[in-house]
C-alpha cells in the first residue's frame, strides 16, 4: 500500500492573496509504503500554473537532485527510487519540500487558486513484480491547505 500527502502552508507576501500581488507558498509531498520494498517510486504532479510560479526552493537539500519541474509538460517529478517496506511506519516517510509562487490574476479574483493537480506516487513492488500506485490526488489549491493563517485570512483572491 503507497500512499501520498500533500501538505501545504502559507510562507509570504499578500494575505489574503491579492491581484497582481505574490504569495509564496510550501508544499511538501510525503509517502509511505506499508507493502513490500518498491523500486524506481517516483511522484509526479502537474503545476497549473505558469512556469515563473517555480522557484526551485527545495528541502532537504540533499532532495535536489531527485525533485525536478519540466517547464515544457509542467510536470514536478520526485524521483525516490528504492522506497523500504514500512516506511514511514516503522522508518520515517520520505518527504521533500518545495515553494510555489502565485500571482492572481483579475480572472482569480473570489476564487481559490489551483497549486496542484494530478498528484500521484507509482513503483514496482519487488516481492510479486507488479506496477502499484498510490490514489490520485486530482486538485491541491489554496483552499484545502491546511493552514491556520490562511484559513483565518481567507484562502480565495481578494
Amino acid at each position: 500500500q503507497l500512499n501520498l500527502s500533500v501538505l501545504g502552508e502559507y510562507v509570504s507576501g499578500s494575505l489574503p492573496m491579492q491581484v497582481g500581488q505574490p504569495t509564496l507558498f510550501s508544499l511538501t509531498f510525503l509517502v509511505s509504503n506499508l507493502s513490500n520494498d518498491l523500486e524506481g517510486t517516483t511522484i509526479t504532479a502537474s503545476l497549473p500554473l505558469s512556469a515563473s510560479a517555480w522557484k526551485n526552493v527545495i528541502v532537504p537539500e540533499a532532495e535536489k537532485e531527485r525533485l525536478s519541474y519540466d517547464p515544457n509538460s509542467g510536470k514536478i517529478i520526485w524521483n525516490i527510487g528504492n522506497l523500504p517496506a514500512f516506511a514511514g511506519k516503522f522508518t520515517p516517510a520520505p518527504a521533500v519540500t518545495f515553494q510555489l509562487e502565485v500571482v492572481p490574476a483579475e480572472s482569480d479574483r473570489g476564487r481559490s487558486i489551483k497549486l496542484l493537480s494530478e498528484v500521484k506516487a507509482t513503483g514496482k513492488d519487488t516481492f510479486i513484480n507488479q506496477d502499484i500506485s498510490s490514489s490520485e490526488i486530482r486538485e491541491v489549491d489554496t483552499s484545502n491547505l491546511d493552514d491556520e493563517m490562511l484559513n483565518e485570512k481567507g484562502t480565495t483572491v481578494q
